[in-house]
């Protein structure tokens, strides 16, 4: 399956308000300073709201070729030391989409009538 790649720089917008979203999930609850807020109890609203903005977040990625633009990889990080094993597989995936930094492209060399050839194989999600 092809796919046509964007430039994330066409998505600042809508990754700003992503980025509010992962913020506020990344505040220390005021009671523990080892509790992120999305491990609160009664916070389930917030937690989903932060799993689809992670799945969301992993596709645009995913599909991009300007991953070096998202800036909101310090939230990623924080949310890696969540209790909740979802949201950490959730950050995980997102981590994963940028394997490639600059090109989703894998270098083969390969040996054609004799000559050394550079092709170009896409990466595949197994």
């Amino acid at each position: 399956m092809v796919v046509a790649q964007c430039e994330l720089s066409n998505w600042v917008d809508v990754l700003d308000k992503l980025d509010d979203v992962l913020e506020r999930c990344c505040k220390s609850d005021t009671d523990s300073q080892w509790m992120l807020a999305c491990d609160v109890a009664g916070h389930e609203a917030d937690k989903h709201l932060l799993l689809t903005v992670l799945q969301f977040t992993a596709l645009l990625v995913e599909q991009s070729f300007s991953r070096h633009l998202y800036s909101s990889m310090d939230h990623l990080t924080t949310l890696l030391s969540s209790s909740d094993m979802t949201v950490v597989l959730a950050v995980l995936d997102v981590l994963y989409m940028f394997r490639y930094l600059h090109c989703t492209a894998l270098p083969l060399l390969s040996m054609h009538y004799g000559v050394l050839e550079l092709q170009c194989v896409r990466g595949e999600k197994s």
